[in-house]
C-alpha cells in the first residue's frame, strides 16, 4: 500500500474505515424504505430517537477492489471492537482456523508416518549391523585360534646356567602352537620347578608369531644346616641344592623342617621346591641379617645361630662373636658393630671377643677366654650413644 494511503487510513475512524470500505458516499443522502424525514432516518419508537435506515451495499469501485485484493488483511475492517471476542471467535467458529487445524493435523500425520517408517529402517538396520558382527567375530576368533598367530620364534632373555633348548623344552610349549590358546601360567610354573637355577619365569606374546621367555637367575644367599645336612637356599627362598658338605654361602641354624610334611613323598623339601616359612620366622629374619651385613661392609665368612629367636647370635670370621638379642633394630645394631669391627684401633685384627649388641648404643667387649668367668667387661661406646641410651 502507498504510504500516502497509509497515513489517510490512520487517520480515519472506524466509521469512515467502514463507508470507506463498502463505498459510501456522505453527500448523497440515502432513501428510506420507510417514512420518516429528509434525512433517510425513520421515527423510532419510545424516546424518539431516529436510527440509520438499513442500505444494500454498492457495488465496491475497481480501484478499491484492485487495494482489497492485494492487500486483503490491511483492507479488512474489524467488526468486533472486542479483541478478546475477535480471537474466540476466529478460533471457535472462523473457516481459517478450522482449515489451519485440519492442515496441522494432517502435517502431524503425514510426520508421523514417516517418522514410523523411519524408525522401522532404523531398527532393521541396526539387527543387520548386529548379525554381521557376531558373523565377523566368529570369524575372526577362528582363524585366530586355527590358522592366525601360530608360534615360529622363540626369544630367551636373561643369563642362566641353562641353554634355549632347555628353558624351550621345560616350558612345555612346541613350534606351531596357537599364542591364544597356550597356558602361560602353567609354562611359568613347569620353567621354574624344573630348572632348579631360575628364579623367575616371565612369558609373553609376541604377534603374530613369537614367544618371549624372560628367566631371571637364582643367586645363592644362605646354607641353612637342617638334620646334619646343608641347603643352599636362593634369595626368593627355593632350594637349590641339598648336600653333605658346606656351601660357599653363610650358615644358618636353628631352622627346624616339618616332620609331618617330611614324612610325605608329595611335601617332601626338595631341590626346586620353596623352603617354607616356620613360626618363628626365621628365614625372614636370616635374609634380613645377610643383607644388613653385607650392606655394612661385613662380607667375611659368619655364620648365623636362630635357634633362640630371642637371642639371636652371630659369629663373624671366627673370632668375633655378636649377641644381637631380637630381631628389633637389626639394622642399627649391625651397623654400630661394623664401627668397631673395622676399626682396627678399637678392635685388632686378630683378636677374639664378644660384642653385646642389646643396646646398639652401648656396646660391652668381652674377650672369648674370659667371657664365662668375668662379670664385668670393659664398655666400648660408639659415636651415635646418647645419654638417655646409657642410662
Amino acid at each position: 500500500m502507498p504510504e500516502f494511503e497509509r497515513k489517510k487510513r490512520k487517520s480515519l475512524s472506524d466509521q469512515q474505515l467502514f463507508d470507506e470500505y463498502y463505498g459510501v458516499d456522505k453527500k448523497k443522502p440515502v432513501k428510506s424504505s420507510s417514512k420518516g424525514n429528509e434525512r433517510g432516518t425513520t421515527q423510532g419508537k419510545g424516546r424518539g430517537k431516529s436510527k440509520p435506515a438499513k442500505r444494500e451495499n454498492p457495488p465496491i469501485s475497481p480501484e478499491r477492489q484492485r487495494i482489497k485484493d492485494r492487500y486483503p488483511e490491511e483492507n479488512a475492517v474489524s467488526t468486533y471492537p472486542d479483541k478478546k471476542k475477535k480471537a474466540s471467535a476466529v478460533k471457535k467458529g472462523s473457516v481459517s482456523a478450522k482449515r489451519k487445524k485440519s492442515a496441522v493435523k494432517g502435517k502431524n500425520a503425514s510426520s508421523y508416518g514417516k517418522n514410523k517408517r523411519k524408525k522401522q529402517r532404523h531398527g532393521s538396520y541396526v539387527l543387520y549391523y548386529f548379525l554381521c558382527g557376531i558373523v565377523a567375530v566368529a570369524v575372526v576368533t577362528v582363524l585366530s585360534v586355527t590358522v592366525l598367530f601360530n608360534i615360529k620364534h622363540f626369544e630367551i632373555i636373561g643369563e642362566t646356567r641353562y641353554t634355549n633348548e632347555e628353558i624351550i623344552a621345560a616350558a612345555g610349549i612346541p613350534e606351531g602352537e596357537n599364542l591364544l590358546r597356550i597356558d602361560i601360567g602353567e609354562a611359568e610354573k613347569r620353567i621354574i620347578s624344573e630348572l632348579v637355577y631360575i628364579d623367575r619365569a616371565k612369558i609373553g606374546r609376541g604377534f603374530p608369531d613369537k614367544l618371549v621367555i624372560t628367566a631371571e637367575p637364582a643367586v645363592p644367599l644362605a646354607s641353612f644346616y637342617i638334620s646334619g645336612k646343608y641347603y643352599l637356599i636362593s634369595e626368593a627362598g627355593k632350594v637349590l641344592d641339598i648336600s653333605d658338605r658346606r656351601f660357599e654361602q653363610p650358615v644358618v641354624k636353628g631352622y627346624v623342617l616339618d616332620p609331618e610334611k617330611e614324612g610325605k613323598p608329595e611335601t617332601k623339601t626338595k631341590e626346586g621346591s620353596p623352603l617354607e616359612e616356620d613360626g618363628e620366622k626365621r628365614i625372614s629374619a636370616a635374609v634380613s641379617i645377610i643383607g644388613y651385613m653385607r650392606d655394612c661392609g661385613l662380607d667375611k665368612d659368619f655364620s648365623i645361630d636362630l635357634t633362640d629367636i630371642l637371642s639371636i647370635k652371630v659369629t663373624y670370621d671366627n673370632r668375633i662373636e655378636m649377641e644381637l638379642g631380637t630381631t628389633a633394630a637389626m639394622d642399627e645394631k649391625i651397623f654400630n658393630a661394623s664401627l668397631l669391627i673395622l676399626d682396627h684401633n678399637e678392635i685388632a685384627e686378630n683378636e677374639k671377643c664378644v660384642l653385646i649388641l642389646t643396646n646398639p648404643y652401648h656396646v660391652p667387649k668381652q674377650p672369648i677366654r674370659d667371657r664365662e668367668d668375668q662379670t664385668e667387661g670393659y664398655v666400648v661406646t660408639t659415636e651415635n650413644s646418647t645419654e638417655e641410651s646409657t642410662v
